[in-house]
């Protein structure tokens, strides 16, 4: 049936041997569509052949001649010449590719011209067809009707993907390739796409007033003004930038953002471990970085503002997790003055009254909106009759400044309502933070 099948195509459309056998790409492991289709071809040409030899010459001819000319198999023609016929017709061209499978090498070669330049270890072909191609291939398959076909897009795929690869060295990814390479081998457009470079580890921040990310002018927003002296932002530093420069650098990337799960305020210091963050760089020129000498490079550069540690190589599914907030556990250490004498016995009393408590804090922007967050203890130490450290142990994404002083974000309950004085925090620091993975 197979046989008959593939017969009654090749008298509708000329098909070489790779858009033949492509019709049946999930038969048979081990072997390449062009292949599959040289062997249905070898298979029909014994067909007519053997008619011939029966007496049938009419019917055997009649099969010889579609397979030298839409077959395009040379072996028919030779076996026609053999036999004495005249008048053999010539050779069509493939009424789906066009010849464009026969030259997959001039394609690879333009591919490995393309990515010249670019410090890569994975990377995946796609192939954009124009819609005339797409057409003829849906119609050739309406017509076998199998159920055990491949598509075009998926042959020239793999088949570049793996010439390149051969020639590079390189292995190609489905999940995640560091390079995307969009394809038309009918036009020869072809578009490079570099996807992200993604570092994580974590930073220590040693001055305040460094903000998380880049803060745009509020006049210009980030075109550049008198305002802000032509910078486009409202301060000139930020922990981002200041990661970024020296990474930029040593990859080639044309820009950076940085994620992490929580901001902390401008004017906390972070000590201890650090913040876990992840830097995301974009159209990286080289990947094969030596990252204890990167680290180096930032650390030297920034030595007393920012420094980082545990640098390593991370990906975008990593950063979706650490955006979690609500997996990430705090502690803060804050100076607190009062505006009056505070008693001891409510100093003795915060601690308990802290201890495992759900706290409802409201947004920069609305009160009303909000969220749920976990204050897991508070230790409190006196430092005066107005004055105390407060070391309090959080869930990720609540604000300690609001949870102390009760300003800036609403929220309920705090410290300063629970003392009965308004609370000033003096100095911030974040000391630890616990993320599962980071």
């Amino acid at each position: 049936m197979l046989l008959e099948a593939s017969l009654e195509l090749l008298k509708l459309y000329a098909l070489c041997d790779s858009c033949l056998g492509r019709q049946y790409g999930m038969l048979i492991h081990g072997l390449t569509n062009e292949e599959r289709g040289r062997a249905v071809k070898v298979l029909l040409t014994a067909e007519g052949h053997m008619r011939v030899s029966e007496g049938k010459k009419r019917e055997g001819v009649a099969v010889l001649r579609v397979l030298a000319s839409k077959g395009r198999f040379p072996e028919a023609r030779s076996t026609l010449e053999q036999l004495g016929v005249k008048k053999i017709p010539d050779v069509e061209p493939c009424y789906v590719c066009r010849g464009v499978l026969d030259r997959v090498h001039e394609k690879a070669e333009m591919v490995v011209d393309a990515v010249k330049g670019y410090g890569f270890r994975t990377f995946l072909i796609g192939v954009a067809l124009p819609v005339e191609v797409v057409e003829r291939e849906d119609e050739v398959r309406s017509r076998v009707k199998s159920r055990f076909g491949e598509s075009i897009r998926g042959e020239l795929s793999r088949c570049v993907g793996k010439k390149v690869g051969e020639t590079l060295g390189k292995p190609v990814e489905h999940k995640a390739p560091d390079i995307l390479i969009i394809l038309d081998p009918f036009t020869d457009r072809l578009e490079v796409n570099v996807n992200p470079l993604y570092l994580a580890g974590r930073y220590v921040k040693a001055e305040r007033g460094l903000p998380q990310t880049t803060r745009l002018c509020p006049s210009c927003r980030g075109g550049g003004c008198e305002q802000c002296k032509g910078t486009g932002k409202r301060l000139e530093d930020s922990i981002e930038s200041l990661l970024a420069t020296p990474i930029l650098n040593g990859t080639g990337g044309e820009g950076a953002v940085l994620h992490t799960a929580v901001r902390e305020g401008l004017d906390t210091l972070v000590v201890g471990g650090g913040r876990p963050f992840i830097l995301e760089v974009k159209k990286p020129k080289d990947r094969q970085l030596d990252l204890d000498a990167l680290m180096k490079a930032v650390n030297e550069a920034h030595a007393g503002r920012l420094s980082i540690r545990e640098l390593r190589f991370s990906s975008k599914d990593e950063v979706k997790r650490l955006k979690r907030s609500e997996k990430t556990e705090e502690t803060y250490v804050a100076f607190v003055q009062a505006l009056g004498e505070v008693p001891v016995e409510r100093l003795e009393a915060l601690e308990q009254a802290f201890k495992g408590v759900e706290v409802r804090q409201g947004t920069l922007r609305s009160r009303s909106a909000g969220k749920q967050r976990y204050v897991y203890e508070a230790k409190v130490k006196r430092e005066g009759p107005m004055g105390f450290q407060v070391t309090v142990r959080l869930q990720g994404g609540l604000d300690p400044r609001g949870l102390i002083t009760g300003k800036g974000r609403e929220t309920s309950p705090n410290m300063a309502e629970h003392i009965g004085t308004e609370l000033n925090i003096t100095r911030l620091e974040l000391i630890s933070v616990e993320q599962e993975g980071f």
